[in-house]
């Protein structure tokens, strides 16, 4: 699922479906990628596990895409070398 427009942030939101289940999706705000995802299918439910592990993070990139100039104090990962 991808939102675009004034006041949504620029990010992709996976969305596994299948024929015949049915997938709820429930969120209040334009914060999309983190919006709870009732789903019987496997692979959402994984997804699902990696969203709720990273949201903080998640939450922080979103907000900095809604908001340029916080890419100016975005901190570079370290180096792994």
């Amino acid at each position: 699922m991808f939102l675009w427009g004034k006041g949504c942030p620029n990010y992709l939101s996976t969305l596994f479906l299948s024929p015949g289940v049915t997938v709820n999706l429930a969120g209040t705000d334009c914060l999309y990628p983190l919006w709870k995802v009732d789903s019987p299918v496997p692979e959402q439910q994984t997804i699902n596990r990696i969203v709720e592990h990273n949201s903080n993070d998640i939450r922080e990139l979103l907000l900095m895409e809604l908001d340029d100039a916080s890419w100016d104090n975005a901190q570079p990962l370290p180096s792994l070398l």
